[in-house]
């Protein structure tokens, strides 16, 4: 399953590398907000008794998406993007409270369920295409 979310996800994530890497005055942090906000949004609102493990591995895409927009950051020494992404960008979930939660919060690596080895292997992927 993450690795089809991965392969789906990684022709936006090499278009995130270069985006922001290239991006020097944060004149698009608008645009990597939208990025993951749509990305956020794919994600299926379950029906009825769900996997909630299978439900959270969809965010999996977003996380990619903010890892790969905070390492270009970080690595460009423009932490501010990170902080921004991670502090603004908010979202419902589906069930629960109707708080708006942040992106660090709701793509958490604890929340996604994503085993350590598959987020370390698609990080390396995606810095080392960089």
């Amino acid at each position: 399953m993450y690795d089809d979310y991965l392969t789906a996800t990684r022709p936006l994530l090499a278009l995130l590398v270069e985006g922001v890497h290239y991006d020097r005055d944060n004149s698009h942090l608008d645009l990597w907000e939208d990025v993951l906000d749509r990305v956020v949004g794919l994600r299926s609102t379950p029906d009825g008794t769900f996997n909630e493990i299978v439900w959270r591995a969809q965010h999996y895409p977003a996380l990619l998406a903010l890892l790969t927009i905070g390492l270009v950051a970080v690595h460009r020494q423009r932490d501010e993007v990170l902080v921004r992404l991670g502090r603004r960008a908010r979202w419902r979930e589906p069930f629960g409270t109707d708080d708006l939660r942040p992106a660090v919060e709701l793509l958490h690596l604890n929340r996604v369920r994503l085993p350590h080895s598959d987020f370390v292997h698609a990080a390396m992927g995606i810095v080392s295409s960089a």
